[in-house]
């Protein structure tokens, strides 16, 4: 992997102390850092946690803020601005004095977060500036021995009440790509073995199991994002449907399957990519029985009619609006 913007600015400076006594490395998009002895790895996404992991480092992709000792933590600043609150909370349980750099490109918003930093953290200094990033610097001054609480909240939609949260796609309503999907999901007439990949609060699990109320459906959720699982088992749990989760970067390790539905992100960080709904598409040519299905939306302009055609023949546009088109093929 390719190191971010934002690591190649920490990479070129003249010293590295994140280099040189225990470092928490919290969100990376890169493993860059992960040569380091002395760094391992907090964060959101399974695929980079398993790079780190594949350097022999310590890594964890969860929701809270692991148990660790370190001297010194980096944050790589979030598109989302609800996400670097939520750390920078978690991150206030360190001791006093702890030493906090804060990098990231600065159309993430790296610049307005460290003026607004939460009372525990002392005035951030800038530290180096390249790369189209900035590296500041900081220290936690008042520890807060209470951990918080990640912030979920209930919101409505036409399927029921769904659970969400910081760094969880869509966070405060149902988007307008996945209720396209909801309204063409299919009436199935018998139980079926379904994946739905890239969850994220399991709107799309949520309304198949609705629609399907009589069968018990073997439901099986993916994601990438620690954070959206969270959400997703608890937005099925209070509708009382049950399901198997998945944290990973890719495709369950499951059998064939009969039915595939997602909404595949072409976003990593603030970047475009497009590998996620690739590989979803030739893991679907792998792992669907024969006459098995993968319906997915996504935005018009995006290749992936061609790509479903390269890869199944024919495909069925089952659904378009303005914005967004279901597409379908069978196996």
């Amino acid at each position: 992997m390719s190191p971010s913007a934002p690591s190649r600015l920490l990479l070129r400076q003249s010293e590295h102390p994140w280099l040189e006594q225990a470092c928490l490395v919290v969100n990376p998009l890169d493993d860059a850092l992960a040569t380091s002895a002395h760094c391992h790895y907090w964060g959101f996404h399974a695929g980079v946690a398993a790079l780190w992991q594949q350097n022999g480092r310590t890594s964890h992709c969860c929701v809270e803020l692991p148990q660790s000792q370190v001297q010194h933590v980096i944050v790589y600043v979030a598109k989302e601005r609800e996400v670097n609150q939520w750390v920078l909370a978690q991150l206030a349980q360190l001791p006093a004095a702890t030493t906090i750099w804060l990098v990231g490109e600065k159309r993430s918003g790296v610049q307005s977060l460290v003026k607004k930093l939460p009372p525990a953290y002392s005035t951030c200094r800038a530290i180096a500036s390249g790369e189209h990033s900035k590296l500041f610097e900081c220290r936690l001054e008042q520890s807060q021995p209470t951990p918080a609480q990640y912030p979920m909240q209930r919101i409505q939609t036409t399927v029921g009440s769904l659970y969400s949260g910081p760094g969880v796609f869509s966070q405060k309503q149902l988007d307008e790509g996945s209720a396209l999907l909801i309204e063409h999901l299919p009436q199935l007439s018998k139980a079926q073995k379904v994946v739905d990949f890239g969850c994220g609060n399991g709107v799309l699990s949520l309304a198949l199991a609705k629609k399907n109320a009589a069968l018990t459906l073997d439901l099986h959720l993916t994601d990438v994002n620690p954070l959206s699982l969270h959400c997703a088992q608890h937005t099925l749990r209070e509708h009382g449907i049950s399901a198997e989760y998945y944290l990973r970067d890719g495709f369950p390790t499951l059998d064939t399957v009969d039915l595939i539905i997602s909404h595949p992100p072409f976003h990593t960080g603030l970047a475009t990519d497009y590998s996620v709904a690739e590989g979803l598409i030739h893991s679907a040519h792998q792992r669907l029985r024969k006459g098995g299905q993968l319906l997915l939306v996504a935005n018009r302009f995006l290749p992936w009619p061609e790509k479903l055609a390269e890869t199944f023949g024919a495909v069925d546009t089952i659904a378009v609006n303005p914005r967004f088109a279901v597409y379908g093929v069978k196996k």
